[in-house]
């Protein structure tokens, strides 16, 4: 009796009864309106409690049941004990798992749901995270038996840092060093301190990166900015915040040149991201949702092994690069109606692709999760025309947006911006040569992340939804230099400089031209996307 009074009652609203809301698409328990009113249903027997939690589960699992929650808090759900599994706060006030826009609870299963307390619910199958976190360790970085591991993750992030932490050492990883950041506190400091002392390195953040490096740690960076952060400091602050983070990259940048370490940037989703790139979504929802965005460029999937799944596109990639390669080309051109126009020149060395120095008895990792791009690095000194952007840029917390660039003879010798237009000429004026340019790459305006429509107020992600150059450092791989002897980078000309900074220039009609030294012109781009006759042979 009491099984059929659960799903005959009605909520006195919409009087729709149970069974009706268990055929929706939120797997539901009890109406929310009437729960403390449902008192008796402490009487069910502990057997037919497990018979229904079992329905339950199974239920979820059959229609694929992943609803969008939020928190709330009720006092006497301890009634349940074995319908859900109790998340406790620190007042001992149990949380409990309900649809705010329909106003039904829902159950939940520990093995599905992942909490970030810290701002936000993930639910979704934990083994989806799981995935991510094997695939960072497997594919991004290879780790290989023994390898000691360096994460630098902002403090957000920590539950999923304690999952790839777990990953690693599933592989064999020899030592795992999880270094937090706390971008707040970052913000903090550049407030209060001379903006010289901000952009300073100091010797224990270079030696405790450099003790590991030196014994053949790989490195995985999470990136997780927080977009707005920092958009009430001073240009000169946010430039010395810049200066600090790219100065202590360089310390790694430097191991990848000189003993080949593999390394790794990956996308990490946190509540105040979610919310900066989904505005429209509620702040319950967002995480979870923004976390599906994210696996899905990733190719992660429930039925798919995501390591395969990253083979068989590095194959296709491959094909497109050396194509490219074969042409070689001795100019590219890009032009965009929205006032983009400009020549980039290639050495007779230069290749499609980066393929950095690794370890000779490794296979290949990735460097960038996610990525589609398909780059090369220009001739330093035959840059002509200009450049507008398409997506805005985060530098050093602050965004820039709407703005321009020309180039002559190689060099940057005006820039325009509607947003951080002295931010921009100050990482322009970085260096003697940040001002050049060091990379040129090529991303279908149809990619996945393009037709998504957000803006992810990030260069790992905007830059593979969009064409885009690098002011500063170039890769020696792409022009057959050496990765340490700076000589062989010149004989090349190819840039060196202490920054790199991608910016999106990319747009829907965007078109690119490949002169062979010939005469040959060859339709590499058209309306903003690979020529179909450059990818019939493939």
């Amino acid at each position: 009796m009491l099984f059929l009074s659960l799903f005959q009652y009605q909520d006195p609203q919409n009087k729709s009864s149970l069974f009706d809301i268990l055929q929706e698409d939120t797997l539901v328990l009890l109406m929310a309106n009437a729960l403390q009113n449902i008192y008796h249903i402490v009487l069910i027997s502990n057997i037919f409690r497990l018979i229904l939690h079992t329905f339950l589960i199974l239920y979820m699992v059959c229609n694929n049941c992943l609803p969008y929650v939020h928190l709330a808090k009720f006092k006497s759900l301890d009634l349940f004990p074995l319908f859900y599994h109790a998340h406790k706060n620190t007042t001992s006030t149990y949380k409990f798992l309900y649809s705010i826009n329909k106003h039904r609870i829902i159950l939940t299963i520990s093995d599905i749901i992942y909490t970030n307390k810290q701002g936000g619910i993930q639910y979704m199958k934990k083994e989806l995270l799981e995935k991510y976190a094997h695939l960072l360790v497997r594919v991004g970085l290879d780790v290989k038996v023994g390898q000691k591991v360096i994460i630098e993750a902002p403090v957000e992030a920590y539950e999923f840092a304690r999952m790839v932490t777990e990953a690693a050492y599933k592989e064999k990883a020899g030592e795992v060093v999880v270094h937090y950041t706390d971008s707040t506190i970052t913000k903090i400091h550049s407030l209060h301190r001379d903006p010289k002392d901000v952009a300073y390195v100091e010797q224990w953040e270079r030696e405790s990166l450099s003790h590991y490096l030196n014994e053949g740690a790989c490195s995985l960076l999470f990136a997780s900015p927080n977009p707005h952060l920092m958009d009430d400091l001073s240009d000169e602050r946010a430039h010395a915040i810049q200066t600090h983070t790219n100065d202590k990259r360089n310390i790694i940048r430097s191991k990848i040149a000189s003993d080949g370490i593999q390394w790794c940037i990956a996308a990490v989703p946190t509540q105040i991201w979610a919310e900066t790139v989904m505005p429209e979504e509620p702040k319950e929802t967002v995480l979870d949702k923004f976390w599906k965005l994210i696996l899905d460029f990733v190719y992660i999937t429930e039925d798919n092994d995501p390591v395969e799944a990253w083979t068989k596109r590095k194959i296709e990639k491959g094909k497109i690069q050396q194509k490219l390669t074969d042409y070689h080309f001795d100019r590219l051109r890009m032009t965009s109606s929205n006032g983009t126009d400009i020549e980039f020149g290639l050495h007779e060395d230069a290749t499609f692709g980066t393929r950095y120095v690794k370890p000779t008895d490794r296979p290949d990792y990735v460097a960038n999760i996610p990525t589609v791009e398909i780059c090369t690095s220009p001739d330093k000194w035959r840059t002509q025309g200009k450049v507008v952007s398409t997506k805005p840029l985060l530098l050093g917390g602050k965004i820039v947006d709407h703005f321009e660039i020309t180039f002559k003879d190689g060099k940057a010798i005006d820039c325009k911006a509607e947003v951080g237009e002295e931010l921009l000429r100050k990482t322009i004026e970085t260096d003697e040569t940040s001002g050049y340019l060091g990379e040129v790459a090529f991303v279908p305006y149809h990619s996945p992340i393009s037709l998504s429509g957000y803006v992810f107020y990030n260069t790992l992600i905007d830059e593979n939804a969009s064409c885009h150059l690098a002011l500063g450092r170039g890769f020696p791989s792409c022009v057959n230099a050496h990765p340490v002897d700076k000589s062989t980078w010149e004989a090349k000309h190819l840039n060196d400089s202490s920054i790199h900074v991608d910016f999106m220039v990319g747009a829907k009609d965007t078109s690119i031209i490949g002169y062979t030294k010939d005469g040959k012109e060859v339709v590499i781009f058209r309306d903003g996307d690979f020529a179909e006759e450059l990818l019939e042979s493939n």
